[in-house]
Formats: C-alpha cells, structure tokens, sequence
C-alpha cells in the first residue's frame, strides 16, 4: 500500500500542521508502511521532520495530479486547499484522507479526522460515503507522547514554559518574559527557532534563569514538559501535547482558529484561557493566571483533566482506521515486514 502525505507549514505560518502529520506518518512506519511526505514550507521545518522521508514540494500546483495516480491513500492537512482540489484527489487515488479543525470544507468523498475536543460539536453533514474521525480519541501527537510517566506535582512552581509556535511570535514572547521578570528564581524554558524573527528582543528580556530552546524535536520537549509546573502557550497543537503530558497551561489564541481550543480546555479545566495575542490585558491576565496556579491542588486537578482527555493513542487509531477502510489490519501490515 502506498501512501503521501501532503501538509505544509514554516515560519510564517506555524508548525501545527507538519507535527500532526509526524505522528501520523509514525504511525505508519510502526506498522511497516513508509509513506512519501510532501511539504509546502520552508527549511525551518526540517528540525521537526528528522528522520523523515520528505522532501519540498508546493504540491497545490497542477503538477501534482499525475503524481497521485501512483498511490493508494492520500492524506492531507492544509488549510490552503478548496473542494475542487479534494475533487481532483478523490478522482485519482483510493482514499483519501482529510484532517480538519473547523468544518471548513464539504469533503466528498474518504475519512475526515478532527481530533480537537470540538469536533463533535461542529455538525458535520452525514454522508453515505465519508468516515469520520471526531474528538480527542484521535487527536495525533508525536511517538513521543504516545507513552508518558506520571508528572510528578511540585509544591512550589519551580519552572515555566514559554512558547508561542511558529509565525511572528518574537514580540509576544519578550513581553512574557517581562511579566515572569517578578519570579526572578523561577526558571523559564523559552522556545525559540532559528527562523523566529526579532528574537533579540526575547534575549534581551531574559533573566538568569531563561533557558532559551532552540527548535525542541519532540524528546526534548516533552522532557522540558515533565519538568515544567505550568506553561504559558499558543493554543494549538502544542495545547494538546501539554494535556497528554498534564502540564497545566495557561493559553493564548495567536491565530482565530485557536479560539476554539483555548475555550474548550477552559470549559473543561485544564487550562485558564487568558485572552487574544491582541487584547490589551492579556499580559496582565496572565499574571494573575500564574498567582491562580500557585496552588499545588489546583494544578493536580488540571493536570489530571488534560491526561484524562488526551491519552496519545490518536495517531494510531486513525492508521488502524485508515487500514480497516482499505481492507487491511494492522497484523496484516506488520506480517509482511
């Protein structure tokens, strides 16, 4: 069975996108498939895909469509496609699969997946000929967050993380960094990425306990998770990696589609939403969301929420349903390595 995967992602537009397609892509190499992984981005994404067999490609160019006829599955996660590029996928592969985040599209025709807690909220339309794949139960996360031991709470808050994603984030950073200035022997993990620009502004808000990341592969930050008490983050897919880990996290949306998820783990309490990257108070908010999280009680309770929803198993249950709709079981695939 061969499989592609088309996704894209960089600088300017983040890396939510390439990390889903990650772990999808681990997914199927532990089960002896190696897809081929297109990208529409630049070379700041190369720190996340090592080991991968990518390469770039802007593969929304018409080029793309003899290329399709040679593989079986296509999935994709992009925002850049409309329907009649689903149109042009479905005519031309067996199936196809579609990852969503806000029913932005009518998709014809193969799986849709929407792994955030959302999804099942949104009404998609039913249709005799798609699968869909709804909720957290199939939120991927990178191999290195599929198995995680316990977080150990601390009493006191001896560690943050700081990160924003990908996109013009130096700015909001350096602003955090100013309020954490209050905490002076807390230390501050700060993600960072050689792509990130105006970063000499977030170097020049660092105290002596900032630790600057620079571009984390999935290993290292999940150590800087199990070792933070709380971390300050974007609301995207990072949020989910933070509630696997139980790191209880104050959110911010950057981008609109990150209001959604930054609403729904307040609703459920795992994290204090604190505002828009826009919104004149969010760096006040933030600090008393750090005074709120002081309590050891109350970050256990949110940590417990976040692992409880999210358990890491997403990735390979939309492979395994991947399989199933193309007639094949997992112990099928592994069989002929």
């Amino acid at each position: 069975m061969r499989v592609l995967m088309l996704t894209e992602g960089g600088k300017d537009t983040g890396y939510g996108h390439v990390t889903r397609m990650l772990s999808i892509y681990q997914a199927f190499l532990e089960v002896g498939i190696v897809p081929d992984f297109f990208v529409r981005g630049d070379e700041s994404v190369s720190s996340i895909l090592k080991g991968v067999n990518y390469r770039f490609f802007d593969w929304l160019s018409s080029s793309i469509l003899g290329i399709l006829e040679s593989y079986d599955v296509v999935v994709l996660d992009s925002y850049s496609i409309d329907y009649d590029f689903c149109m042009d996928v479905v005519k031309n592969v067996c199936l196809p699969v579609f990852f969503d985040d806000y029913r932005r599209l009518e998709y014809p025709f193969g799986i849709v997946v929407n792994g955030t807690l959302y999804a099942e909220s949104l009404c998609y339309p039913k249709r005799e000929n798609v699968r869909y794949l709804l909720g957290t139960k199939f939120l991927p996360l990178r191999r290195e967050f599929w198995d995680v031991e316990e977080k150990k709470i601390n009493r006191e808050i001896k560690s943050i993380l700081v990160t924003a994603g990908g996109g013009d984030t130096a700015s909001i950073i350096s602003k955090i960094l100013a309020v954490l200035k209050a905490y002076p022997d807390i230390t501050k993990f700060v993600v960072v990425s050689k792509a990130m620009e105006g970063i000499e502004c977030v170097i020049r808000e660092a105290d002596r306990a900032t630790i600057l990341v620079n571009s984390p592969d999935g290993g290292i930050m999940r150590e800087i998770m199990l070792e933070s008490d709380i971390a300050i983050s974007a609301g995207g897919q990072t949020s989910y990696e933070l509630a696997r880990i139980g790191v209880p996290a104050i959110l911010f949306a950057i981008v609109e589609n990150q209001l959604l998820n930054c609403e729904g783990w307040q609703r459920v309490g795992f994290a204090r939403y604190v505002g828009s990257s826009m919104d004149d108070n969010l760096f006040e908010n933030i600090a008393i969301a750090i005074e709120e999280l002081r309590d050891p009680e109350v970050r256990s309770r949110m940590g417990a929420i976040g692992r409880n929803i999210v358990d890491g198993k997403g990735a390979r249950r939309v492979v395994s349903e991947i399989l199933k709709a193309m007639g094949r079981s997992i112990d099928e695939c592994r069989s002929d390595r």
